[in-house]
């Protein structure tokens, strides 16, 4: 799993480094080619959003009480956990599990 963490962080290093060349010097082309790439990534992150936040949410269960993984991170509730790793709000937090639990695979 370590290896997810390292890919992850290599994309974030890609992405920050397109963000702060630029678009500006783009032609008409390339622009629309960025914009349907960009809006493609974009997808990709919200499902992943939405994965790691529906996880935290399944390992936080109330049943597990305190072996819970807010409880042992020292949140009260999964939601409360997702907020303070993400800076996200309650409500975005929220939604995220909500649309997990929809389109969670195989059930």
């Amino acid at each position: 799993m370590k290896e997810i963490t390292s890919e992850i962080g290599e994309a974030t290093r890609l992405l920050a480094a397109i963000a702060r060349a630029g678009v500006a010097g783009l032609d008409d082309s390339a622009l629309v080619l960025s914009t349907e790439a960009v809006e493609e990534v974009g997808r990709l992150v919200d499902a992943l959003r939405i994965q790691v936040a529906g996880e935290i949410d399944d390992r936080s269960r109330y049943e597990l009480g305190r072996d819970g993984l807010a409880q042992r991170l020292g949140e009260t509730r999964a939601l409360h956990l997702i907020e303070k790793l993400t800076r996200v709000s309650q409500r975005e937090a929220g939604c995220e599990v909500t649309l997990f639990g929809v389109l969670r695979p195989g059930e």
